[in-house]
Order: C-alpha cells, then structure tokens, then sequence
C-alpha cells in the first residue's frame, strides 16, 4: 500500500539526493536536515523500499542515490 502524501522531510530528502550530484551516506544525509542518525536511516530505507531511493551496500557502510536519468526509471 503507498501512502498518498509525502512528508516534509521526505520532500526534503529527496530533494537533497536529487541535488547532491553524488551518492550520499545516512550521515551526510542526517547533518544536512538536522535530524539524528537513526531518524535518516529510518528514512533513507523507507525510501528505498517504496522505490523512490536506490541503495549501494560498501565496505564503509550504505549510500543512497537517486537516479536522475529519467531512463533509468523505466528499467
């Protein structure tokens, strides 16, 4: 089931991913909105599981992206 509206801080979130340029990890993510770690991961993996944000496990933790090629949504 999807919800219907987004929050504030999701709006924000992705709008942060989309703007970065790059891959961004959850503590980039939790500086940047002013909100604790464990806040941005809830956050950050809501996303990816409702499609909306992509995740890349590394060596040094997850980072999160948003593909900007309007292509690669299709895939």
């Amino acid at each position: 089931m999807q919800r219907l509206e987004q929050s504030p801080i999701e709006v924000q979130t992705i709008k942060l991913l989309k703007t970065s340029g790059t891959s961004c990890s959850i503590n980039y993510i939790a500086k940047q909105l002013g909100v604790a770690w464990v806040t941005a991961r809830a956050l950050l993996l809501t996303l990816v599981i409702e499609g909306k944000v992509r995740l890349q496990k590394t060596t040094h933790g997850p980072i999160f992206w948003i593909d900007n090629d309007p292509r690669s949504a299709a895939a």
